[in-house]
């Protein structure tokens, strides 16, 4: 056997490659696409460290997928009177966004509607609760329609458009 043919992926050294795609640095990566794409000779797959590492990284990956999710920001639901039907108030989004809130677990598509985030009115009568974070107020009506009880229900909040913060984590 060759000194090429016994070296396993532990032992290589990662060749620094400027690449347009900064997010695939990745040395195995690297590996891969040389022997796989850039005419190399399709032999690196019968490494067997090669292998279990690309079977961990299919493993891990599935598992992201199938556990992961997504991101939804929430807040515990609690009544606000001085919020009109069609309003909600949560300030960890733009006054007047639009924004879908569901209670978790969905029973049907009844339990989800849009709503206008109006920060105005906690800011102007009622300080106190606007400096609440975490909680998403509801006018009283809204919440009964939704089936929100008010005993620490939690409520998803999924903005119309996505803020910076989201667009620069996706």
């Amino acid at each position: 056997m060759s000194p090429q043919e016994n070296t396993t992926a532990n032992e290589i050294e990662r060749e620094t490659v400027t690449s347009p795609n900064e997010e695939y640095q990745d040395w195995l990566y690297d590996i891969l696409k040389t022997d796989l794409i850039e005419g190399g000779h399709c032999q690196i797959l019968e490494m067997e460290d090669i292998a279990k590492r690309l079977r961990e990284f299919l493993q891990s990956e599935w598992q992201e997928v199938a556990t992961g999710g997504v991101y939804v920001p929430s807040g515990i639901a609690q009544p606000h009177n001085q919020l009109q039907e069609g309003e909600v108030s949560f300030t960890g989004l733009p006054d007047g966004a639009e924004v879908a809130i569901y209670r978790s677990p969905v029973a049907n598509a009844a339990n989800f509607d849009v709503f206008t985030n109006n920060l105005t009115v906690l800011r102007e009568l009622d300080p106190e609760a606007y400096r609440q974070r975490g909680v998403c107020y509801l006018n009283p009506n809204d919440a009964k329609r939704l089936v929100i009880d008010f005993d620490g229900d939690r409520v998803g909040i999924i903005p119309s458009e996505l803020t910076p913060e989201q667009q620069a984590s996706s």
